[in-house]
């Protein structure tokens, strides 16, 4: 199930320095079962995407890896919405203009390489959960295992 509210990483509000007002505290668990606590809220939260501006109210979490979270309150402000899921894409409209959002897409063909220490960081702080070494055999490695 997803997000039913919006939320902004409390990171976010202490390095930019964004006005907050206490709420009724509330508890959520998150995706890997954690839970956190929200005593905080940013009311009238203005956020920029690809050359769009929105107004939401947001809860204050300490969020990992996200600076903010849409929850189902930003979309049915903003139902009904014309999603593609292979194209990533979202369609709405608001104030009579239509809205073209794209995610960002995958490529299989190009897989950059991370740098051992972009890598021990990463780790450090938690944003990999498993990490595997992929290596391709040479042909003559590959022959010569076969001998």
């Amino acid at each position: 199930m997803g997000s039913v509210g919006t939320f902004v990483s409390e990171q976010l509000v202490q390095h930019l320095k964004i006005p907050i007002e206490a709420c009724e505290p509330s508890t959520f668990r998150a995706a890997d079962g954690g839970v956190m606590l929200c005593e905080q809220r940013v009311p009238q939260l203005k956020w920029f995407i690809q050359g769009h501006c929105f107004v939401s109210d947001a809860k204050v979490l300490p969020l990992k890896c996200y600076d903010l979270i849409l929850g189902e309150d930003w979309l049915e402000d903003y139902s009904p919405m014309l999603v593609d899921y292979k194209l990533k894409t979202l369609q709405f409209s608001v104030e009579g203009k239509t809205v073209h959002l794209h995610g960002v897409r995958d490529n299989p063909n190009v897989c950059t390489p991370v740098s051992a220490s972009k890598l021990k960081g990463l780790l450090k702080y938690g944003v990999v959960s498993h990490c595997i070494q992929m290596i391709v055999p040479s042909v003559s490695q590959h022959c010569s295992d076969q001998d």
